[in-house]
Parts: C-alpha cells; sequence; structure tokens
C-alpha cells in the first residue's frame, strides 16, 4: 500500500483525535495512521474545508516517506 495515488494527494478517509492529545489518527485508505497533533494544529479550523488538513498531512508524510 502507498501513502500517494498518481497525482501525490494522500487519500484521508477521517480524522480523529487520540486521548492523550500528542498524536492524531487519521485513516488513509482504511489504515490507521498516527500523525504528532502539531502537524494539523493549524489546520483544525479547515476541517470541514478539508484543504488545510490535506496539505498539511500530505507535506508530513512527503517529509516522512523521504519524498
Amino acid at each position: 500500500m502507498g501513502f500517494f495515488d498518481d497525482d501525490d494527494t494522500t487519500r484521508v478517509d477521517g480524522v480523529f483525535q487520540c486521548e492523550s492529545g500528542k498524536a492524531v489518527c487519521v485513516k488513509v485508505d482504511g489504515e490507521d495512521v498516527w500523525i504528532p497533533k502539531s502537524v494539523c494544529d493549524d489546520a483544525w479550523k479547515g476541517l470541514d474545508r478539508g484543504d488545510g488538513v490535506t496539505l498539511e498531512v500530505d507535506t508530513w508524510f512527503a517529509e516522512k516517506e523521504g519524498l
């Protein structure tokens, strides 16, 4: 399973804040993936629009995968 499709956009099926407040669980292709909460902190206001969260998560995945 790759996190990126042909246009390098991560498909996030859902975003869930974990209880500790230090990480966020996102569903990618049906699998849970944990990312640091700080990655999404600035984007929480945009959850209804999705654009900010998508950009932040894609940036984090790209950095994590060394892309």
